[in-house]
C-alpha cells in the first residue's frame, strides 16, 4: 500500500496545482472558463494517441526507450494534425467568434508543444514503475511554482487563455529538463529498432483506441452540451473541469493495481478483487472528498450552487471507478486486452442513440448528460469482469490440460 499512496500523493499535488491553475481561468471571464475547459476535452482526446507508448510500457514493462519512441512519433503526429486542423475542430462546438479565435490558438500552441508534454508524462509514469515516484513528485512541486506566476502573469497583462496555456507548456518544458535526466531512462540498457518499436505500437494499440474512442464520445456531449448557451455552459465546463481533476485519483488506482497483478498473470479475477479490497475505500471518498473541496474554491465566476449540483451529477460514475480502473488493469495485462477496444466501441456507440431519445425526451441538460456518464462506466465494469472470469476459466483449464 505504500507505493498506491505515493501515487495518491502525486495525485494530490497535481490536482492542488491544477486547481489553482483553474481557479486563474474561471475567475477571468466566462468566455475564458468556456475556451479553457473545452481545450481541455480536445486536450484530453490527444493525450490518448500520445500515451501510446505509456500504454505498451505498461503491459510490457519493458523496453522503456523504445516505448519512448513511440510517444514520440505519435506526439509529433498528433502535434501535426492540430496544427492543421485547429480551426475546423473549434466547429464543432456552438461557439462565439471569439470563443473560436481563442480556442483555436490555445490548440495550435498546444500542437508545438505535443513532443514535450508527451516525452513529460511518459517519464512519469516510467519513474512510477521503477520506484522513483518522489522524484516525479518533487520535479512537478519546482515546475509548478513557475506556472502559476505566469498564469498570474496572464491575469495581470489580459492575455485570456493563450496567456494561461502558454504558462502551462512552459512549465511542462521545465519539468523535462529536471525529470528526463534524473530518471536514468537514457541509461537503461535497451537497444532502440524498428522491430522492438513496431512491437510496442503492437502492444499499446488497443489501449490507445480504446481510450480515443471513449474520450471521442465525451467530445460528441462536449458539443451536445455546448448548445446550452454561455452561462449553463460555463457551469457545465467549470463542473467536468472538477471532475476531471478527482479522476486524478483513478491514475493511482491503475497503476497500483498494474504494478500488484502483474505477478498474478494467471488468476486475474480473483487477484483483482484482492487488490481492490485494499485500496476501495481510498479510491471511493478521496475523490469526492477532494471535489467538494474544488467546488468551493474554483468556481469562479460561476454560481457556486450550480457548480455543486452539476459536480455531483457528474460524480456518480465515482461510485463505479474503483472497481473499473482495477478491473481495466488486470483486462491489459490479460490475454483478452482486445476487448478494451470492443468494449469502447460499443459503448460509445449505444452513448449516442440513447443521449438522442433522452434529448429529445428532456432537451439537453446536465442531469442527461450526467446518466449517460454513469450507464457508460456501468456497463463497460460489467463487461470487463466477465471477460476477467472467462479469462480465468481458460487459463485454468489451460493448466489442467498439462
Amino acid at each position: 500500500m505504500k507505493q498506491y499512496w505515493l501515487f495518491c500523493l502525486s495525485a494530490v499535488q497535481d490536482i492542488v496545482f491544477c486547481a489553482i491553475d483553474n481557479a486563474f481561468a474561471n475567475n477571468i471571464s466566462l468566455d475564458v472558463i468556456i475556451v479553457i475547459n473545452t481545450f481541455l476535452i480536445i486536450q484530453y482526446f490527444c493525450l490518448r494517441p500520445m500515451n501510446l507508448g505509456t500504454y505498451a510500457y505498461q503491459a510490457l514493462q519493458s523496453r522503456p526507450k523504445n516505448c519512448l519512441v513511440c510517444t514520440l512519433l505519435m506526439s509529433v503526429l498528433v502535434g501535426i494534425i492540430l496544427i492543421l486542423c485547429a480551426k475546423p475542430l473549434t466547429l464543432l462546438f456552438d461557439l462565439t467568434a471569439k470563443q473560436r479565435e481563442a480556442l483555436a490558438e490555445a490548440i495550435i500552441l498546444f500542437g508545438f508543444c505535443t513532443p514535450i508534454q508527451g516525452t513529460c508524462r511518459f517519464l512519469m509514469n516510467y519513474c512510477n514503475y521503477n520506484n522513483k515516484t518522489v522524484l516525479a513528485i518533487v520535479g512537478s512541486f519546482l515546475t509548478y511554482i513557475p506556472m502559476l506566476i505566469g498564469d498570474w502573469l496572464a491575469v495581470v497583462t489580459d492575455t485570456g487563455a493563450f496567456g494561461l496555456r502558454l504558462a502551462t507548456e512552459i512549465s511542462w518544458l521545465l519539468y523535462l529538463v529536471v525529470l528526463l535526466p534524473k530518471s536514468d531512462i537514457l541509461k537503461t540498457d535497451d537497444k532502440v529498432d524498428f522491430k522492438t518499436i513496431r512491437h510496442c505500437f503492437y502492444t499499446g494499440k488497443e489501449d490507445c483506441i480504446s481510450q480515443m474512442i471513449t474520450r471521442g464520445a465525451t467530445i460528441f456531449m462536449t458539443s451536445m452540451a455546448s448548445t446550452l448557451g454561455t452561462v449553463a455552459y460555463a457551469v457545465h465546463a467549470v463542473a467536468l473541469g472538477i471532475t476531471d481533476l478527482g479522476e486524478c485519483f483513478r491514475e493511482a488506482t491503475l497503476n497500483y493495481g498494474l504494478i500488484e497483478l502483474r505477478e498474478h498473470r494467471d488468476n486475474l479475477y480473483s487477484q483483482s478483487l484482492k487488490v481492490l479490497k485494499r485500496v476501495f475505500i481510498p479510491a471511493l471518498f478521496l475523490p469526492l472528498l477532494l471535489e467538494g473541496v474544488l467546488v468551493i474554491t474554483t468556481h469562479g465566476k460561476v454560481e457556486i450552487i450550480d457548480t455543486l449540483v452539476a459536480a455531483g451529477i457528474y460524480s456518480l460514475p465515482f461510485l463505479v471507478y474503483p472497481l473499473y480502473d482495477i478491473s481495466a488493469a488486470a483486462i491489459r495485462l490479460s490475454s483478452v486486452r482486445a476487448s478494451l477496444l470492443l468494449t469502447s466501441m460499443l459503448t460509445a456507440i449505444w452513448r449516442v442513440p440513447i443521449l438522442w431519445v433522452l434529448v429529445q425526451c428532456f432537451g439537453v441538460s446536465i442531469p442527461v448528460l450526467g446518466i449517460i456518464y454513469v450507464a457508460d462506466y456501468g456497463t463497460r465494469t460489467l463487461v470487463y469482469r466477465i471477460m476477467l472470469k472467462r479469462d480465468s476459466a481458460k487459463v485454468k483449464t489451460a493448466d489442467i490440460a498439462v
